[in-house]
């Protein structure tokens, strides 16, 4: 076997331990060697419960600092930040949350009139809707200037008036000065103005 093949033999020997190999220098956590200012085997003929005991202890010490527990904490610091944590853990008392009832608070007709008063200055847009009618689209296409749409309200009938789009009343148009104008003759019922929410 000539040496270039010996040294790869000896090189794969390396890589990859056999059973027969000495494996106490590996780290079995992450099967690395260890760092080198650990003892190993060769040192000073470290056993094999010894090296498992250092493992054990480097694993512990990371578990520990994950938890926030200082390095150079006792066993009975430790023990104790564990019942911390366990009676953290403990039962927890839980009850309905009580509210004041709403019947001891009655308006009185100034709370009802200040309201109010805050209400009174926002517009409404009212409209004032003289007829509708169908048209296909065709019909509509054919619109020209001049062309006349029967609505289907009949001449004299009442016109409906709506404020921000709820219908809320009747009425007759008249005209005022130069401009049309609306008398009213009927108030929408309330009943009649939920049913169109």
């Amino acid at each position: 076997m000539s040496d270039d093949n010996m040294q790869n033999d000896d090189f794969n020997k390396n890589e990859i331990p056999s059973a027969d190999d000495d494996i106490s220098g590996l780290n079995p956590a992450m099967n690395m060697p260890l760092d080198d200012d650990m003892p190993t085997a060769g040192d000073g003929g470290m056993d094999f419960q010894t090296q498992q005991q250092l493992n054990e202890n480097a694993v512990d010490y990371d578990f520990n600092e994950m938890q926030g527990i200082p390095a150079n904490a006792s066993q009975e610091e430790v023990h104790l930040n564990e019942a911390e944590t366990a009676a953290d853990d403990g039962p927890v008392t839980v009850r309905p949350v009580e509210f004041t009832p709403f019947d001891s608070y009655t308006p009185t007709n100034t709370d009802t009139n200040k309201n109010l008063e805050l209400l009174m200055d926002i517009k409404l847009e009212l409209t004032v809707e003289l007829g509708r009618c169908q048209l296909p689209v065709k019909k509509v296409l054919e619109l020209t200037r001049g062309s006349i749409i029967e609505l289907d309200k009949v001449a004299g009938e009442s016109v409906e008036l709506f404020a921000n789009g709820k219908h809320v009343a009747n009425g007759e148009v008249v005209v005022i000065e130069d401009n049309f104008g609306l008398r009213i003759t009927s108030i929408t019922d309330p009943e009649e103005r939920i049913k169109s929410l």
